[in-house]
């Protein structure tokens, strides 16, 4: 699912750096203190008399660091001086749900399975940020998970979200009403698997048919009415009838349509506009999220048992890249200020 938002970083740009300039920029976003106080020892300090907020900045850096194991975390703080010094470690003494089967299609048309768990985002289309996440067993539909998604970025953002982009996988009538709900529109292709037969006179993407047959012309909205005209008055189709036999008005027969009606088959802007088709190309967004949470980070690589744990890691690779951009664009400020 994805957010259309104002894009805050170039997260490669964090990446090229090596892990000695890398770090210091990252960490000079965080503070985690408050976080640190709320671990449940109540010692100021962490296992084996570490600084909690050291073990904090550890467990953030692994996925940058592409360290998707404790054991391979503990190794590094044990053998990597400047690591352990970075993360605000005493550097003079060394550190110590159910999975199910999931499947889906690729892009040839090829199913893919494994067993697991699966990852739901829901993204800044500008940022390409993450805002809401939920972690599921594998077998678990995308548009079961959606709703949850919806009133997570709905309680974390202060600005009225116009727009929420959702694949084909999506199209369930509950997810446009959970976007209606907080005045949002959903941009969702028909899952024309799911497709029944429209309404008489209707195309399956909402346009009105004439009685010729051919389909009218969208002529822009207002509220919650979708407006239609003539096409031979539009120019779109030379009807042998012309526009009498349909009006008497020079400006042709005009229909108008209430997108409440059905939430699902209507929306503002219509289907297959251009701009309809515009804001759909943003959904791009959440498949450069996903790749750099698997690809840069360790969000495809975990070896841990259990929902809870797999949910912590999918978690802290989350606050690295918010964490990343926020380091960024604190240096491109900088950088400019100079």
């Amino acid at each position: 699912m994805y957010i259309l938002q104002e894009s805050l970083f170039s997260f490669e740009e964090l990446q090229i750096l090596e892990s000695k300039e890398k770090l210091p920029i990252f960490f000079s976003a965080l503070d985690l203190r408050p976080y640190a106080k709320q671990l449940k020892s109540s010692s100021p300090q962490g296992a084996e008399g570490h600084c909690r907020e050291g073990i904090l900045r550890a467990l953030i850096a692994a996925p940058l660091e592409k360290i998707d194991t404790f054991t391979e975390l503990h190794n590094r703080l044990k053998n990597d001086v400047r690591f352990r010094y970075q993360c605000g470690l005493d550097i003079s003494r060394p550190h110590t749900g159910n999975a199910n089967w999931g499947a889906k299609f690729d892009s040839f048309g090829n199913k893919i399975t494994w067993f697991g768990y699966k990852m739901h985002l829901s993204v800044d289309t500008k940022s390409e940020l993450p805002m809401a996440i939920e972690v599921t067993p594998a077998h678990m539909n995308d548009g079961d998970v959606a709703p949850q998604l919806i009133e997570q970025v709905n309680q974390c953002v202060k600005t009225k979200i116009e727009y929420l982009i959702m694949d084909a996988g999506y199209d369930q009538l509950k997810n446009y009403e959970s976007a209606k709900n907080i005045g949002a529109q959903a941009i969702i292709p028909l899952n024309l698997r799911n497709e029944k037969e429209p309404p008489a006179g209707i195309a399956s993407n909402g346009t009105p048919r004439c009685s010729m047959g051919y389909n009218m012309t969208y002529w822009g909205s207002e509220k919650n009415q979708l407006k239609f005209r003539c096409p031979h008055a539009t120019g779109k189709v030379d009807c042998p009838l012309g526009m009498t036999a349909c009006s008497s008005s020079n400006y042709g027969m005009v229909v108008k349509v209430n997108t409440l009606k059905d939430l699902r088959r209507y929306s503002i802007p219509h289907r297959d506009t251009k701009r309809w088709k515009e804001l759909y190309n943003e959904r791009t967004s959440v498949e450069r999220c996903n790749s750099r949470m698997k690809s840069y980070l360790t969000a495809n690589s975990l070896h841990i048992r259990g929902i809870e744990k797999v949910k912590t890691h999918i978690y802290l690779n989350a606050i690295v890249l918010i964490a990343s951009a926020l380091a960024m664009n604190k240096q491109s400020r900088k950088q400019i200020v100079i």
